[in-house]
């Protein structure tokens, strides 16, 4: 919640930044306490399915299913990150529809330069915002992002072509860096395309095919994990042995009903029967532990199939 995080914060000024295609998955919170009782911490909704909220939510779905919703919310962006302060439940849908971004009516609130390293990152951030106009490019290291912007060779603010060219590297390139664990490491997006783009260079990624990024990647992984190490960071050195974990939650939300207001009453009593799962399949491992050498292997186990059996049901 962005009130009890700007009240430790030394705000300098507020900026209107307009209208913003904010990635979703940077829309983090809401803007005041109220909205935190109708929505858990994923933006999913948990009011009771009879309740005037829930009718407006199933209203909102039916709307996304059939046009998609237009309307742009309002937001708070606070380093990098937006708290919403209208327009939650159309965040709440598009989320479970899995949309990449929303239209949002952005404030900005500045911090005071300091000393702090996120509070720098963010000021070199809004100096790249400012040139391309994108905010999902994100940089860990000081310096990064004036590297990136003098790689790329566009002196001044980016024009339709510039940015085109650099969606297309960006496309290309972290389709084949996160197939190949690069979301693993703890350095962002930003860094690594920087890394790569320092080795390469921007013209020869423009002609790069999909086997050339691929080889290309592999051969560049020792530099992408310096780069982390600058920070002290636990790194992935193998990208060939990197396998994405997938949360247990994921799995609920694949099988989607058709209608709404069944779809309301799924998300909210999928996470009940989850709970209850957790607390049975940890029961019986209890049980199991003192006659058993691989109990935590059973637990989960004993998880999955008492999960799928519950969630079924719902169905």
């Amino acid at each position: 919640m962005l009130d009890e995080i700007l009240s430790e914060a030394d705000i300098q000024t507020e900026q209107n930044m307009g209208l913003v295609q904010v990635p979703l998955d940077f829309v983090v919170g809401t803007s005041t306490m109220g909205r935190t009782y109708s929505f858990a911490a994923n933006f999913m909704p948990i009011l009771d399915e009879e309740t005037e909220f829930a009718v407006k939510w199933s209203n909102l779905s039916d709307a996304q299913m059939n046009e998609g919703i237009r309307d742009p919310i309002k937001a708070f962006e606070y380093m990098n990150r937006y708290y919403v302060l209208e327009g939650n439940k159309r965040v709440s849908v598009l989320k479970y529809f899995n949309a990449v971004s929303i239209p949002a009516i952005v404030t900005r609130k500045i911090p005071k330069l300091s000393d702090d390293y996120d509070v720098r990152l963010y000021y070199e951030y809004m100096k790249f915002n400012e040139i391309t106009g994108l905010c999902s490019v994100e940089f860990t290291k000081l310096g990064n992002a004036d590297k990136l912007l003098s790689l790329v060779g566009k002196e001044g603010r980016w024009d339709d072509e510039t940015k085109e060219k650099f969606a297309k590297v960006m496309f290309d390139f972290s389709k084949v860096y996160n197939f190949r664990g690069g979301d693993r490491l703890d350095i962002k997006l930003g860094d690594a395309i920087t890394v790569f783009m320092e080795v390469f260079g921007m013209d020869a990624m423009l002609e790069m095919s999909e086997n050339d990024y691929n080889k290309n990647v592999i051969n560049t992984w020792k530099e992408f994990a310096a780069e982390g190490e600058k920070h002290k960071i636990n790194l992935v050195l193998d990208p060939k042995k990197v396998q994405t974990k997938k949360r247990v939650c994921s799995i609920i939300l694949f099988l989607r009903p058709k209608r709404s207001s069944r779809l309301y009453f799924y998300i909210r009593e999928s996470r009940k029967h989850l709970r209850g799962c957790i607390r049975m399949s940890l029961g019986v491992c209890i049980l199991m532990k003192p006659f058993q050498t691989n109990w935590r292997q059973n637990m989960w186990q004993v998880w999955m199939r008492t999960m799928w059996s519950r969630c079924l049901r719902i169905l």
